[in-house]
């Protein structure tokens, strides 16, 4: 034996062709080993307890022991012991067969010595095994810190119960607290029998049982969903049973890349949302790097991902079945929204798979749902019989917008459903979801502003034009007084003005004859009309006027060139031209096209919302009537 010792303290060529001085990489390895966790060395020795049963032997039949003393701990296991090969390299820094089995634990042959850790001030180790049959005994004896220990070797006469312990001494008591310390928080996820001076360690996998929650199993993998309800949910990602991360919930389908902090993290990969379900997932192929404190997003890690979804279906399952939980159920009809469709299309698709076919039957079938004018619920499932094949899918979610246009659109019926605040919801929640199930919809919360949508309604003939405009009436010359006369002859004065009337008869490409300035009033409450271009029919001017909409073959006809009087409205009751009419101000009609200008794009929009036409209305017809302005003012006090 002391030959064969020999010979191995005098190799210095590690596995994998690295050659190094031994002593000098033996102080840096020993050094560098888990930083300012030494204690983290003692974990390594666990996971050759692990490693010493063969490949083939469940975890739930491993088992080991680990005593403590004042400044001892030792660590047994009755696995398959040590052969003269495994000892060889056992004492070869680097030395190591277990990278050529992928069910082993250890890879790099360095875990042993991180025992040696400087910050541990061990003294002595004493490895005691059954090597082909003989009791055999190595000391590594510490002579001075961060050098190699003497090594002694011995075959005892006495064969031992067990397989292999490993003792350990330290000239500091602290030493053995740190080593306990982390060897229960690796073993919290080892499934093994293992015994810390006499008791049963208790690992997540035993609670799980004690606690009747269900062992998911597959190839390569397992794992369980915790019933306690945290204040965020967690995922627990395991390789070959050692810990490697812990991540939300959210962030795990993508890795914790990417996140946007809302349902968006589920739907993205169609992971359930079920609040308080944190899991463990163990997967042996699970690529990590040698920190252990990061992973690859490869197919191995894809693999856990729809482990977890499946392990949350089947909880989703549980819950739809049992309880009737809102909020659950609309966040995770948005997550499944496309599958959801699919379903209401063709049902049958999902009568093969028993889990995600009866949670996305009673998601769609869900009675969850309030429509205007009515005390009942209703699912998404009782939309699909309800709505007419012509018709869009009207909703509020503000519920501030139910009698746009007085309620003169075609519609069957109005969903109003509640803001979904399950884990921040998402942006656009039930129009997404919505417009995946039913295509087409309108959101009445937004329809004012969306004037494509507007036109695609006038031209289905959903919606009467004459319903969309606020109805303007124009006030008599007569029912004004003399300060509101005064104010109007003055902005006539400035509309006469050719380049004024030049701007915008360019930008809106209507041959302008004459303008002129007429105070109107606004039928209904709450329309902030304060301004905007009309007919002499007092109808606001739209792409169906003689403007540049017009086809090219018209645009030729004289009918195009022939000039048109167009009126400019303004608002009388407007606080802005009330202001300006009890202002003494000479300028005051320079001010009030001024506001004009600036006004004009939006206000056109509102008058006529499924028009075009505001979009040439704007910036380039308010810059240019400004500089027109500016002109005329200064020509004037030359004048």
């Amino acid at each position: 034996m002391k030959n064969r010792r020999k010979n191995i303290l005098e190799t210095i060529t590690l596995l994998k062709g690295l050659e190094i001085d031994i002593d000098e990489g033996y102080k840096k390895l020993i050094k560098s080993q888990f930083g300012s966790n030494p204690g983290r060395g003692f974990g390594e020795l666990i996971q050759n307890l692990i490693d010493s049963y063969p490949s083939d032997s469940p975890m739930e039949k491993r088992r080991g022991e680990i005593i403590t003393h004042r400044n001892m701990i030792s660590i047994t296991d009755y696995g398959e012991g040590l052969d003269r090969k495994k000892i060889k390299l056992l004492l070869t820094l680097g030395g190591t067969d277990k990278d050529k089995d992928p069910s082993k634990i250890g890879m790099f042959g360095i875990g042993f010595f991180s025992i040696f850790n400087p910050k541990l001030g061990t003294q002595k180790v004493k490895v005691t095994t059954n090597c082909e049959g003989h009791a055999v005994e190595i000391s590594f004896l510490v002579k001075e810190s961060e050098k190699r220990p003497e090594i002694r070797t011995n075959i005892l006469r006495k064969r031992t119960k067990y397989k292999t312990r490993i003792e350990v001494w330290f000239d500091d008591p602290g030493s053995v607290d740190k080593c306990i310390y982390f060897a229960k928080k690796a073993l919290k996820y080892y499934p093994c029998n293992i015994k810390i001076n006499g008791d049963s360690f208790r690992s997540v996998w035993a609670t799980a049982r004690d606690e009747k929650n269900k062992i998911f199993a597959r190839t390569n993998m397992s794992g369980f969903l915790s019933g306690r309800l945290n204040w965020k949910d967690y995922v627990s990602i395991l390789c070959k049973y050692e810990y490697i991360i812990r991540l939300p919930v959210n962030s795990f389908p993508n890795g914790g890349h990417n996140l946007k902090g809302n349902l968006l993290d589920f739907y993205s990969k169609e992971t359930p949302y079920v609040p308080g379900s944190s899991a463990t997932i163990n997967n042996n192929n699970l690529r990590v790097t040698i920190s252990r404190d990061s992973f690859y997003l490869d197919k191995n890690f894809r693999e856990s991902v729809t482990f977890l979804n499946e392990m949350l279906m089947e909880k989703l399952k549980d819950i739809l079945t049992k309880d009737f939980n809102k909020d659950v159920i609309v966040a995770n009809q948005f997550i499944f929204r496309d599958k959801i469709g699919e379903y209401l299309q063709d049902p049958t698709r999902f009568k093969d798979n028993k889990t995600t076919g009866i949670v996305i039957k009673m998601l769609a079938q869900a009675k969850v749902y309030e429509v205007c004018d009515s005390r009942e619920k209703y699912s998404l499932f009782d939309f699909t019989k309800m709505l007419s094949e012509d018709l869009p899918l009207y909703f509020s979610e503000q519920k501030t917008n139910l009698v746009w246009l007085g309620g003169n659109f075609k519609h069957d019926f109005i969903v109003l459903p509640n803001t979904c605040k399950a884990f921040n919801g998402a942006p656009e929640f039930y129009s997404k979801l919505f417009r995946c199930i039913f295509v087409d919809i309108v959101d009445l919360d937004t329809i004012r502003i969306n004037s494509e949508k507007i036109k695609e309604l006038v031209d289905r003939m959903i919606v009467n034009k004459s319903a969309l405009s606020p109805e303007c009436r124009f006030v008599g010359e007569k029912k004004l007084d003399r300060d509101q006369m005064a104010l109007l002859l003055e902005i006539s004065s400035i509309l006469e003005n050719e380049e004024i009337k030049m701007v915008i008869s360019e930008t809106i490409d209507i041959p302008v004859r004459n303008i002129k300035p007429t105070f109107f009033e606004v039928k209904e409450k709450g329309a902030y009309i304060s301004t905007g271009l009309f007919n002499q029919g007092g109808e606001p001017l739209s792409d169906q006027f003689v403007t540049n909409f017009e086809e090219k073959e018209r645009k030729e006809t004289d009918h195009y060139y022939e000039q048109i009087d167009i009126i400019l409205g303004i608002r009388l009751d407007h606080p802005v031209i009330q202001f300006l009419i009890a202002s003494d101000s000479k300028h005051r009609a320079y001010y009030t096209m001024t506001y004009v200008a600036h006004e004009l794009a939006m206000c056109q929009k509102l008058l006529v919302p499924y028009s075009p036409l505001y979009h040439l209305v704007k910036e380039k017809t308010a810059s240019g009537m400004r500089k027109a302005l500016i002109d005329h003012l200064i020509n004037s006090r030359v004048a």
